[in-house]
């Protein structure tokens, strides 16, 4: 499994460094330290599809880019001592057709938050510090769901929830 360090670049096109780690098959993606299962983004999954009135295969790699961003942003808010309030992120969100769905759903407006947390940080710090932010938050994706792209913000691949990392 490869071990991405390294940076959102939306301008600049920084690459990552990446070297080896390991994780458990039952871990979806590991972000600075912290594991998320792949039962808890499967849940995620189904209740934005639901919000989204999609099947869960059409927005499991975009539920599970927004879920990384979340998690990414969350380190950054606590490192920087930056907090937002529910009221914040759910003000950011109804300015788009995207966030007002995310609010649609108790357990995927937890997934809009992150995604508000991730915008509005990109919003507070300049480009050059938040860049330097994330370059201190290591991410680990489980490869069955491909890979992540810092500088598209999002999972490449076609990796799917519903098949495990050895592919049984």
């Amino acid at each position: 499994m490869r071990k991405v360090v390294g940076a959102m670049v939306l301008v600049s096109g920084l690459l990552l460094a990446s070297g080896c780690t390991t994780a458990t098959p039952n871990v979806a993606f590991i972000v600075g330290g912290e594991a998320v299962s792949n039962s808890e983004v499967e849940d995620l999954v189904v209740a934005c599809a639901q919000a989204f009135k999609q099947e869960p295969r059409e927005v499991s790699s975009q539920v599970l880019s927004f879920v990384l961003e979340g998690r990414i942003a969350a380190h950054i808010l606590t490192d920087k001592g930056i907090k937002y309030s529910n009221a914040e992120r759910e003000e950011f969100l109804r300015q788009s057709t995207l966030g007002n769905t995310l609010l649609r759903n108790p357990t995927c407006q937890q997934v809009g938050y992150g995604v508000a947390d991730y915008a509005l940080l990109i919003d507070q710090l300049s480009m050059e510090d938040f860049i330097a932010a994330q370059q201190q938050v290591e991410v680990v994706l489980n490869p069955r769901y491909g890979y992540w792209d810092p500088t598209a913000a999002t999972v490449i691949g076609n990796g799917s929830l519903s098949e495990t990392a050895n592919g049984s």
